[in-house]
């Protein structure tokens, strides 16, 4: 992209579009590490971008997890709750601090490693993935904030 050959993006369009964050958090999962080969989809008729809009969307996700889990510590904080004593989770409890506990080792080391692009791009397939789609739908139910799973089908059973 050039300025002067007229075919760069004027992030002002952007973030004015989808927000300062969305497009921070895009440049950094598919700039960051990728050398000259970026991965950054944009419209120039309609100025959108299918880049930036799932990063909004993913934005979005997490803001709506943290509002979900922290309208479930019933007033209290996390450091009031403590760290969960492994003998009385549940078996999906367990699995999702393991599955944590395993991507905080590779995100610091990716970071480490100056691998922002990687690391970003971990953080979404478990916040996205495991996190809200799994760990998060599972326990609507049981909160009494979401659908009940259909008769004859648990968390554990798709």
């Amino acid at each position: 992209m050039s300025k002067s050959a007229g075919n760069g993006i004027d992030p002002l369009v952007l973030i004015d579009k989808y927000g300062v964050d969305a497009l921070r958090y895009t440049l950094i999962r598919e700039v960051a590490g990728a050398g000259q080969d970026i991965s950054l989809q944009y419209d120039r008729q309609t100025d959108e971008s299918p880049s930036v809009e799932a990063s909004r969307n993913f934005a979005n996700k997490l803001w709506n997890a943290a509002r979900f889990v922290m309208l479930n510590l019933d007033g209290q904080t996390p450091q009031q709750l403590g760290a969960p004593r492994s003998e009385t989770l549940e078996l999906s409890d367990a699995w999702i601090l393991s599955r944590f506990h395993h991507l905080v080792e590779q995100t610091v080391a990716d970071i480490e490693a100056y691998g922002l692009g990687e690391a970003a791009k971990r953080l979404y397939d478990f916040i996205w993935g495991d996190f809200a789609t799994g760990t998060l739908n599972w326990s609507k139910p049981a909160s009494g904030r979401g659908p009940a799973l259909p008769p004859g089908r648990s968390p554990s059973k798709p």
